[in-house]
């Protein structure tokens, strides 16, 4: 699946693999790049090597400097006063790190084949970040091992890796309240509410100080939180309401009567891509006989989403708020990563979640047997 939500820290405060909540903040100069930059001593480059700097949220930045005598200064064309997670690359991303820049001067000491282990001097929140991930180091390490080597269709696997998830956010928790006033600690809490789902986030944000409730990523959080409905199976469905790629408003409801598969998706997600195939067969299998598909995309690009169903032949209903990940209906019902879907009967009660490849065809099959 792609994720939208990641609950490592190391991935989670990183974008790879997620995306943008909301759109781009334009990039200028203001009073933050007066008293912020980075001051980075490398070795093992050509002189004149360019260094990027790219961050998406909640300022998109992609700058550059060359690297003159083992040296480089950046000065970052920010327009927020709230520290930003940055990453630090080589134009083909072989070397990189994420680092927090706040409005003071951050040494950046680091080598070639070496960033991911570079020094950051004199960022309060790149400290507290670092103390964070040793911290949930080793359950990371173990939850990727079992995954690599045993699998998590293996049951004792499954239990130890739910387990280690456990214990990933009760150090997440820990950490939240002993740092509710820290950027991090915003930033943790809103790459992980919808893993965390509505009753554990909200206990974290009642937490975190009212300058990190009313920033950024708390007025995101807390829009989820009064938009969850933490749906399970055997609920009646929650009407969906948006545009289709024609400007045309559709509903979820007005499809009842049929047997309807809710499918979350995305033009740039990989896995909902490779099993686009899959539906368009079944579509055109059952459809007559009562089977829809109804589409929501995460996409904030217009373009690539009619190009994506036009591409994969996706001749159903199809539905966005061309918002990214904060679409309304993602928040409704929780969906922290994509594909996703819920398989919703003529009575409108979900009957199941997250069916997918083989078990979506013998499902159907034998509701249409």
């Amino acid at each position: 699946m792609q994720t939208l939500l990641l609950i490592s820290i190391t991935y989670l405060l990183s974008g790879i693999n997620s995306i943008s909540p909301i759109g781009y903040v334009p990039a200028s100069r203001s009073s933050f790049q007066k008293n912020a930059e980075i001051l980075g001593a490398v070795t093992g480059f050509d002189d004149g090597t360019w260094i990027y700097f790219s961050a998406e949220f909640p300022v998109k930045i992609f700058d550059s400097v060359q690297i003159r005598n083992n040296k480089f200064r950046y000065v970052p064309t920010i327009d927020t006063d709230y520290p930003v997670y940055l990453m630090i690359h080589t134009k083909d991303y072989r070397d990189y790190k994420r680092i927090w820049i706040e409005k003071k001067k951050i040494e950046f000491i680091g080598s070639k084949g070496e960033f991911k282990n570079s020094i950051v001097k004199n960022s309060v929140s790149n400290t507290i970040h670092e103390n964070f991930e040793k911290r949930i180091e080793p359950y990371l390490y173990e939850i990727d091992s079992l995954r690599r080597n045993v699998g998590t269709d293996d049951p004792a696997a499954r239990i130890r890796i739910a387990a280690l998830d456990s214990s990933i956010y009760t150090e997440s928790a820990s950490f939240i309240y002993t740092y509710p006033e820290s950027i991090v600690s915003s930033l943790l809490l809103f790459n992980n509410h919808r893993a965390w789902g509505k009753e554990k986030s909200k206990r974290l944000f009642d937490a975190l100080s009212k300058e990190n409730k009313q920033g950024y990523y708390g007025l995101l959080i807390d829009k989820f939180l009064a938009l969850n409905r933490e749906i399970n199976i055997g609920d009646k469905y929650t009407d969906i309401r948006q545009l289709s790629p024609e400007g045309k408003q559709l509903s979820l409801s007005d499809y009842e009567g049929k047997l309807i598969l809710l499918e979350f998706w995305a033009s740039w997600c990989g896995p909902c891509r490779k099993e686009n195939p899959l539906l368009v067969k079944l579509y055109n299998k059952y459809h007559a006989r009562g089977f829809e598909i109804f589409g929501v995309s995460a996409d904030a690009d217009k373009r690539n989403w009619i190009n994506a169903i036009k591409t994969d032949q996706l001749n159903w209903p199809q539905v966005s708020e061309l918002n990214g990940g904060n679409n309304s209906a993602m928040l409704t019902y929780g969906i922290a990563e994509i594909p996703f879907n819920y398989l919703i009967d003529k009575d409108g009660k979900i009957i199941a979640q997250n069916l997918r490849g083989a078990a979506l065809e013998k499902k159907l099959s034998e509701i249409f047997r």
